[in-house]
C-alpha cells in the first residue's frame, strides 16, 4: 500500500504527497499476483513506451514487434500472416519496402519460426560465453585477494604521497603571493600538483573498489547464466523471456538476398568491458 494522494470532496481537487512524506507498507495486503508475474508486466509496458510497437486493428502485438528492425534504413520489419499449402506461418519484412518499393529498400524477408531457432542458437552461444566470463572474474577475485596485502600498501603510499603533495601546494601558493611576477609559473607548478593529487585519489578509489566491482560483475553473470539456463530449459523461448533478454535484432540484405542476423543484448548484459588486475 502506498499513500500517494489525497482528495477532497468538498473542493472537488486532487493533490499528490512528495515522495518522501509518504508512508509506504510493504506486502501490507495479499498480493493479487506473484512479484515475478508483476516485475515482468511492468518490464514490458517500460519497453513499449520506449519502442512503441505498433498492431492493426487492435490485434495482439506479434512476437518479435518493435524490435525487429531493418539494418540498412531503420525500419521496423513488420509481421504478416501467411498461408500456404494448408500451414499458417507469420513472415516479417522491412516496413520501408513495403510501404514504398524496392527502389528504397529491400525486403529482409525472414519468417518467425526462423527468427526462433536462431535465438534458440544465439542464446546458447550467449550461455557459454556468461560461463566462461563468470570463471574469468572468479579468477580476478582470488587473484585479487591474493595480492591484497600489496594494494594495501600501495594504498598507503598513494595517501603519504597526496599529504605530501598537498603541502607541496600550500607552499607554492605562499611563494606565489610574495612573487606576483611569476604568477603564471606558479599556477602552472601547482595545477600540475594539482593534477598528480587527481590521479593519485583515482588510483587509490580504484584499488579500494576494484573487489567490490569484481564481485558484483561476477554476481551479475552468475544470475543471468542461471536465468539463460531456465530459459533454454523451455520447449519454446517465451516471449518475456526473450524479450527481457534482448533489446533489438537486426537484419541485413546482402546482394546476393542472403540475410545476416545480429542479437543486441539488453542493458550490461551486453557489456564485455574487459577488466584487468591493477598493477
Amino acid at each position: 500500500m502506498n499513500h500517494k494522494s489525497v482528495t477532497s470532496k468538498i473542493y472537488k481537487t486532487k493533490s499528490f504527497i512528495d515522495k518522501k512524506e509518504q508512508f509506504r507498507h510493504e506486502n501490507f495486503c495479499e498480493a493479487i499476483i506473484d512479484k515475478e508475474t508483476w516485475d515482468q508486466a511492468q518490464f514490458l509496458l517500460g519497453q513499449r513506451s520506449v519502442i512503441h510497437p505498433r498492431s492493426s486493428n487492435g490485434n495482439k502485438l506479434h512476437r518479435y514487434a518493435g524490435i525487429l528492425k531493418c539494418a540498412e534504413c531503420g525500419a521496423n520489419l513488420t509481421a504478416r500472416t501467411r498461408h500456404w499449402k494448408g500451414s499458417t506461418y507469420v513472415q516479417y519484412s522491412c516496413n520501408t519496402s513495403h510501404r514504398y518499393g524496392k527502389e528504397y529498400c529491400t525486403p529482409h524477408t525472414i519468417r518467425e519460426d526462423m527468427l526462433d531457432a536462431l535465438l534458440k542458437d544465439e542464446m546458447k552461444s550467449w550461455y557459454k560465453h556468461i560461463i566462461s566470463e563468470g570463471k574469468r572474474y572468479e579468477h580476478i577475485v582470488k587473484e585479487w585477494q591474493r595480492k591484497k596485502p600489496v594494494y594495501d600498501k600501495k594504498i598507503q603510499e598513494n595517501e603519504q604521497k597526496i599529504e605530501k603533495t598537498n603541502e607541496d601546494i600550500e607552499n607554492l601558493i605562499m611563494e606565489r603571493l610574495n612573487d606576483l611576477g611569476r604568477k603564471e609559473l606558479y599556477d602552472k607548478m601547482i595545477n600540475k600538483k594539482q593534477k598528480e593529487v587527481k590521479e593519485l585519489n583515482r588510483k587509490n578509489k580504484e584499488l579500494k573498489q576494484y573487489n567490490l566491482v569484481c564481485k558484483k560483475r561476477q554476481e551479475e553473470l552468475d544470475n543471468f547464466a542461471e536465468f539463460l539456463k531456465e530459459i533454454l530449459a523451455q520447449d519454446t523461448i517465451s516471449d518475456i523471456s526473450m524479450r527481457m533478454v534482448v533489446n533489438k535484432i537486426l537484419v541485413h540484405q546482402n546482394e546476393d538476398k542472403t540475410l545476416d542476423i545480429k542479437f543486441e543484448m539488453n542493458g550490461k548484459l551486453g557489456d564485455n568491458k574487459e577488466i584487468e588486475i591493477p598493477d
